[in-house]
């Protein structure tokens, strides 16, 4: 799993930064988060705002810092949204 930061290297980049990082260790020991703040990547995703969490390429969110919860959904379900029913109620093992 490619899990990325991207920022400015601002005190809120760093702040998710260290929440993933967390977040990621608890879920298995072994995934590996980087951060980068190349403004060149953040254009090559089509980024306007910071930071962004990417995992496998896929952007989880973009100016701001997710919950606890959406952090550890993304992480669990490797960013592939899950599918859901008319409500977006997530059908997966993670989220019941």
């Amino acid at each position: 799993m490619n899990i990325q930061i991207l920022g400015t290297d601002c005190s809120t980049c760093k702040k998710l930064y260290t929440k993933v990082k967390e977040i990621s260790k608890e879920i298995n020991p072994t995934l590996q988060v980087t951060y980068t703040t190349d403004i060149a990547e953040l254009a090559k995703l089509g980024c306007m705002n910071s930071p962004v969490f990417v995992i496998n390429n896929i952007i989880i969110s973009e100016g701001k810092i997710p919950s606890t919860d959406e952090i550890k959904h993304a992480l669990k379900t490797e960013a592939h949204p899950p599918s859901a029913d008319k409500n977006n109620n997530c059908d997966t093992s993670c989220c019941n």
